[in-house]
């Protein structure tokens, strides 16, 4: 699976929950068949959704299974759906979670450092994120000023000049983001996190 960077989910290690997080908006998302509206297969679904953090998607189905002709026990899905919340509520190390890149709607009430701890664990793993992003747009620039000032490809002085200032930029962005998750790292570690 490609995400929107058109690297390869499987070449960084870090990613996977990243590309997992898209796998499970799709598959929380996908067109329910008949046998999903009834019995068990709804009550799994409800936990599913649940311990993937995720609201619970009961206006969806009912609309979804209404398409094919079933009518929804909506209290079996809510009940199953609750169940499996309050487990994930109860269970789930909310920071890791999100240092992970899992999503998380907010569907934990109690207790209340859930939320904060999952955002800074989702913040650092943004921040990670954002920074590899930069430096292979960094890393891109230096490769076409490297190839434009040796003569193998053809372009205007304009064009090496703009991808140096572009260097300048994204050494000062990489340099503002490393700032921002060292920031987070050093809160996540004052509130007894452990970090790779």
């Amino acid at each position: 699976m490609n995400g929107s960077n058109g690297k390869s989910c499987s070449k960084k290690p870090a990613f996977l929950g990243f590309c997992l997080s898209l796998i499970l908006v799709a598959c929380a998302t996908k067109q329910l068949t008949t046998e999903y509206c009834t019995g068990m297969a709804l009550e799994k679904l409800a936990s599913e959704h649940a311990a993937q953090g995720l609201a619970s998607a009961g206006n969806v189905i009912i609309s979804q299974c209404a398409d094919q002709g079933v009518s929804l026990d909506v209290q079996r899905y809510q009940s199953a759906y609750d169940l499996s919340q309050e487990n994930f509520c109860k269970n789930t190390e909310a920071f890791y979670y999100g240092y992970h890149g899992n999503k998380y709607e907010e569907i934990c009430s109690e207790p209340d450092t859930f939320d904060r701890d999952y955002a800074l664990g989702k913040t650092i793993f943004d921040l990670k994120l954002e920074i590899w992003n930069v430096e292979n747009k960094l890393e891109q620039s230096s490769r076409e000023v490297e190839l434009y000032s040796s003569g193998s490809g053809y372009a205007g002085s304009s064009r090496i000049d703009r991808a140096r200032k572009d260097i300048r930029d994204y050494k000062a962005e990489i340099g503002r983001l490393r700032i921002k998750l060292f920031e987070s790292r050093s809160r996540a570690e004052e509130l007894g996190f452990e970090l790779d």
